[in-house]
């Protein structure tokens, strides 16, 4: 039989993976999401794309038509997802890559999320303003952070948002708009992720390694590796984590923090998602290019 995965993918030192599949978007990646029950992975490029692949990693939606894409995340249910274009605009889109509705603000928008059923939105603002919107365009709250929320995530398990700044905040906010906790880390801060159940909270702090919290905002543990870790990614079962780090490291690591495999990337990575049950990883490419690993 032939071996199809790639060189760095054969380089790498621990349980390898098999190589899934990969796809070449038509110009480099600016940002992708995962629908963890489809099994659906939405990706935007710099030239205005936006794709949806399915578990075979086949193009099922195409859309050309989007100008300065920044933003997108996907719900888990196939009910579509949420883009950002042209710096201050959100669009709600379906799994077709329809836009269903938009809104424009009076500033650029820091960040965007999507919960997994698709009922809600939150869009967080580079001036620190912050709100909640259901699925049919109505705003639901407003609140305003001290610094702008950077990084924001749904918790599957219950109707709230755990977000970082891209330095000093990172905390947990209702569906009201009102804190949950909140802590101070003066790390800077390249990605979160949160497990399934909520219960822990992973954020990729640059120099300072990789932050676990638990969901009351207490420090839990703190991952150190070699290199600067720009992203990470939690399984939903929370039984494995993908990390990648600027100097093009890739660690896939289990819930006892024991290294299950690492590798020498070929390029600085630009998206990081663990599929839901540890069995996958997803690494998206600045060049454009996606791949899909999975361990038996």
């Amino acid at each position: 039989m032939t071996d199809n995965r790639p060189k760095w993918v054969k380089s790498g030192n621990g349980v390898t993976p098999e190589h899934q599949w990969s796809f070449t978007a038509d110009a480099p990646l600016v940002c992708a999401s995962y629908g963890r029950e489809t099994g659906e992975y939405a990706l935007a490029d710099s030239s205005g794309g936006l794709y949806v692949l399915n578990s075979q990693g086949k193009v099922t939606s195409l859309n050309h038509g989007f100008h300065s894409l920044g933003h997108i995340d996907w719900s888990d249910c196939g009910a579509g997802g949420i883009v950002s274009i042209n710096g201050a605009t959100l669009c709600r889109i379906s799994d077709k890559l329809k836009v269903v509705w938009s809104i424009d603000f009076a500033d650029d928008i820091a960040d965007i999320a999507i919960d997994p059923r698709g009922d809600y939105i939150h869009v967080s603002l580079k001036n620190g303003y912050n709100m909640f919107y259901n699925t049919y365009r109505k705003k639901i709250a407003q609140y305003k952070t001290v610094k702008p929320l950077k990084y924001t995530e749904f918790l599957p398990s219950e109707p709230c948002l755990v977000a970082a700044a891209d330095q000093g905040l990172i905390g947990s906010y209702d569906l009201k708009g009102e804190e949950i906790w909140t802590e101070n880390s003066w790390a800077s801060v390249g990605g979160l992720s949160a497990t399934g159940d909520g219960k822990y909270l992973y954020v990729a702090a640059h120099n300072h390694g990789v932050k676990q919290y638990r969901n009351n905002g207490a420090q839990q543990d703190n991952l150190a590796l070699e290199g600067t870790p720009n992203h990470v990614s939690a399984s939903f079962s929370n039984n494995r984590l993908g990390i990648t780090t600027l100097e093009k490291h890739l660690y896939w690591i289990d819930d006892k923090g024991a290294m299950v495999w690492v590798a020498e990337i070929p390029e600085i990575a630009a998206s990081l998602i663990a599929g839901p049950m540890g069995k996958s990883l997803f690494i998206g490419f600045e060049s454009g290019r996606v791949t899909k690993l999975g361990w038996m």
